[in-house]
């Protein structure tokens, strides 16, 4: 579940899902608005939410930093931190259910990923989960542990 962490305060179990959501930025982003109460990272704040859009490129956040003299931040040095929700609404179109979530977390047979190694035993955090099921399914990319990138899946030129 995400919350606010200032920067340097971050846990590690959040860490890979920054750098999902920041591998993902250009895909995720494209025709994001960053709104009210969503999640974002940011490399001298840490993990905070927006308080608004200001629709000229900046967010007004009030958070407490050194780094922030007015509260605005540029909205291209953010990174977004989709939720649970936010991931389940980009999927809609494409009936990403709970049920499919679970076969797909589940699946052993390369789905994708590695055969015999399950993405329920790869991703720990919700959102992490939600982020690899939304990329294999609507742009069939999945996340390399080892490059630490999307990368497409040979899974359905199979």
């Amino acid at each position: 579940m995400l919350k606010k962490y200032q920067q340097g305060k971050i846990p590690n179990s959040l860490k890979r899902y920054i750098n999902m959501c920041e591998k993902a930025k250009d895909i995720l982003d494209s025709n994001h608005y960053f709104e009210k109460h969503e999640f974002f990272f940011h490399p001298y704040i840490g993990i905070s939410i927006v308080d608004k859009n200001l629709g000229n490129g900046y967010l007004y956040c009030t958070e407490k930093n050194s780094y922030l003299s007015n509260a605005k931040i540029k909205s291209s040095e953010c990174i977004w931190l989709p939720s649970v929700n936010n991931l389940k609404d980009l999927g809609n179109d494409l009936n990403l259910t709970e049920e499919c979530l679970n076969n797909f977390l589940n699946d052993d047979k390369g789905y994708g990923y590695l055969k015999g190694k399950k993405p329920s035993e790869i991703f720990n955090l919700p959102e992490e989960k939600w982020l690899a099921y939304y990329m294999l399914e609507r742009h069939n990319m999945i996340w390399s542990q080892k490059e630490k990138e999307w990368k497409k899946s040979n899974f359905f030129n199979s």
